[in-house]
């Protein structure tokens, strides 16, 4: 059965994230070591993160509580865009993999995102790198109430589509987040760079 949709993960896949430069712009706002900022964010604060990118926090909470695990005072705190970016910027783009979804697209295929992201990186990547007008739809953890790896949203990501399971790629860097999608009868690909997916694209005859 020909593929007729792919669907895609964004980090890694179209968009490597370098999480570093979080914790050292925020271990220079609050004058902590990096590794204590990664603490907050990543092992202490990760619970928090997963609350965040489902969606059952908003912004304004995850900011004021990752501010408070900083031991941020009121001089040192930062503005919400402060920490936007400060959050945010720690992407670059595969313009070869996005170069591959744009010719992909202009064939005829539909473009779903399907992604672990939180509000404040998506708008990011939005605004800066236009990097969602590639895709038909999105299905984005944050607004759907699930994160990967989950079913939910690979039938919400073939629904968005408008096709059968078997007629679907999905590309993710994660091999645990491609089960779901398996099991739905999916054709799946484990991405670990362009060279690989760009193989699996040929075999596919796409």
């Amino acid at each position: 059965m020909p593929i007729k949709a792919i669907l895609s993960d964004i980090g890694e896949v179209v968009a490597p994230f370098d999480n570093s430069r979080t914790f050292s712009a925020f271990a220079a706002i609050a004058r902590v070591s990096v590794n204590r900022a990664m603490h907050e964010f990543v092992v202490r604060g990760l619970p928090k993160l997963k609350q965040y990118e489902r969606g059952d926090i908003s912004t304004e909470e995850y900011q004021k509580t990752m501010c408070s695990r900083l031991n941020l005072s009121k001089p040192e705190m930062p503005t919400a865009e402060e920490f936007h970016r400060a959050y945010s910027d720690v992407f670059t783009v595969r313009h070869d993999v996005l170069g591959e979804w744009k010719r992909l697209r202009a064939s005829g295929l539909v473009m779903v995102a399907v992604s672990n992201i939180c509000e404040m990186r998506h708008r990011w990547l939005h605004e800066e790198h236009r990097l969602f007008d590639v895709f038909d739809h999105l299905v984005m953890s944050y607004l759907e109430g699930h994160r990967k790896p989950s079913a939910e949203l690979m039938t919400r990501a073939l629904d968005r589509a408008g096709v059968q399971a078997e007629e679907a790629l999905f590309v993710d860097d994660l091999a645990e987040n491609l089960l779901p999608a398996a099991a739905l009868g999916i054709v799946t690909h484990h991405f670990t760079g362009p060279e690989g997916l760009f193989k699996k694209l040929a075999e596919l005859g796409l």
